[in-house]
């Protein structure tokens, strides 16, 4: 008789558990995972570096980040080439535009400079292809200035904008 009384124990559980899968299936309908949010707003967000992407799989357009306690932002073209390159690696900042097919073989083109002193204003450098500096134009104290170079970086002609009397 206790054979007979355990099988049908188990044949109850197993019904029961065939008719609580069935009834679950029209009661509750299917579980969906739960998305984040797509447009919000947060006041103060903090990290070491932010990577900003079309898609989850493409390559950045844009990285925000830390280098040896310095800021820098890098923004890229649609296949990965880093064009402009914003540091704060001197004491006032500096901001770089590159030519070239990969960070390895790319060149200065522009490059922007906050004077290291004091009530001087700023200075532009343009580079060749040869990656030499072939224009400068740069503030001092009360003037600017204006210096021409030949393609291997020798100086050629130097302007200023003080007056001669």
């Amino acid at each position: 008789m206790k054979t007979k009384e355990r099988l049908l124990f188990m044949f109850l559980g197993g019904l029961l558990v065939i008719v609580g899968m069935v009834l679950g299936q029209f009661v509750f309908g299917s579980a969906e995972a739960q998305t984040g949010s797509k447009n919000a707003f947060f006041e103060t967000l903090t990290c070491n570096r932010l990577i900003v992407k079309r898609s989850r799989y493409s390559k950045p357009v844009a990285v925000i980040g830390t280098e040896e306690r310095n800021g820098s932002m890098a923004l890229y073209n649609a296949i990965g080439q880093r064009r402009v390159l914003i540091s704060g690696a001197n004491k006032h900042g500096e901001l770089f535009l590159f030519q070239g097919p990969d960070e390895n073989q790319q060149k200065k083109t522009v490059q922007l400079t906050a004077t290291k002193r004091e009530s001087v204003g700023g200075r532009i450098k343009i580079y060749n292809s040869l990656g030499q500096e072939v224009v400068r134009i740069e503030s001092d104290q009360n003037d600017g200035a204006v210096v021409l170079k030949d393609r291997y970086g020798e100086l050629g002609t130097t302007m200023t904008g003080r007056r001669q009397y």
